[in-house]
């Protein structure tokens, strides 16, 4: 582990956005990274929803669906 990104808010959703925008405004270059996955996993729909559809096997079937 390089870093470690952590946002908090008063809201699930206000979270998110805040996460998205550091993911998304992270650059590390010189190495391979994972932050295009986590940035996908931050904008699906199971993880968004309000009744946050994942569980500890979510990421598992995402990546042997090609989701």
């Amino acid at each position: 582990m390089i870093l470690k990104i952590i946002a908090t808010d008063f809201s699930r959703e206000n979270a998110l956005k805040r996460l998205r925008v550091a993911i998304d405004e992270t650059v590390i270059l010189g190495i391979e990274t994972n932050l295009d996955l986590l940035s996908k996993i931050l904008y699906h729909p199971d993880f968004i929803a309000e009744d946050s559809r994942t569980d500890i096997n979510w990421l598992d079937r995402q990546l042997e669906g090609g989701n």
